[in-house]
């Protein structure tokens, strides 16, 4: 689907043109990568058309991760495919990323028009995505924390190892046969779930996140959830952010 994107002009960028820097932290013993990326600048001007042809309605205010306005916006060339975790009463689709960041760039964002605010049912969406596409990582960018598109949930997926995945435990919280949750020794606070059980894994970060947003359900939502499976093991990292 990727490659098929590219060569029909739909994604614009092969990250041929970005630069890189590397920064090496000693205190937390993480490389962090700065990218600058011009070709990321024209998102903003829009991808596109902005007025629907005769007869066509757009809906939710021309939203345009609204499958119902891409299909005239993009005249046809954005492809996507519906995807329904199991026992999941979420559905998706699977869009590429026009402008990517990463190498194999998507956006997985729900059919319905609700606002970017993550719940537990979603974590377990997370998990069983890389438990079937264990090379990619998928993330949620809450509000105030990335999300660029705050009106419509997305989340997003890429071929690509984060810094968050070098950095050290700080102190573990709790240690059995199946879970080890722990907090990192990172610049924001991080707490890391892993797991080999998908289920358990489920399990421990849907409790930990429901009690997270129920505190403080109005302002607990500036958050990043990523989620990767290595070498067998499930690994849920939850930045809080307030």
């Amino acid at each position: 689907m990727y490659e098929q994107q590219i060569r029909s002009g739909f994604v614009q960028d092969r990250l041929e043109n970005v630069s890189y820097r590397e920064i090496c932290d000693t205190e937390y013993k993480v490389t962090f990568r700065a990218m600058f990326n011009p070709k990321r600048e024209e998102r903003h001007k829009g991808y596109g058309i902005t007025t629907p042809p005769e007869g066509v309605v757009p809906v939710n205010n021309n939203c345009f991760l609204c499958y119902e306005n891409i299909r005239w916006q993009q005249k046809e060339r954005q492809k996507a495919f519906y995807w329904k975790p199991k026992e999941s009463i979420n559905e998706y689709l699977f869009l590429t990323n026009p402008f990517p960041i990463f190498d194999r760039h998507f956006t997985v964002a729900s059919q319905a028009h609700v606002i970017q605010r993550i719940n537990k049912d979603h974590v377990r969406d997370m998990l069983q995505f890389v438990d079937g596409a264990p090379d990619l990582t998928i993330f949620f960018n809450g509000q105030d924390a990335g999300a660029s598109i705050p009106w419509h949930l997305h989340m997003q997926a890429c071929k690509q190892r984060l810094p968050i995945e070098e950095a050290r435990d700080k102190e573990i919280l709790i240690s059995t046969p199946n879970i080890t949750i722990s907090h990192l020794h990172y610049p924001v606070p991080v707490i890391k779930i892993r797991g080999s059980n998908l289920h358990v894994t489920e399990l421990s970060a849907s409790s930990i996140v429901s009690r997270w947003l129920n505190f403080d359900p109005n302002n607990h939502n500036t958050l990043n959830f990523i989620c990767i499976k290595r070498n067998g093991e499930y690994i849920f990292y939850l930045v809080l952010r307030d």
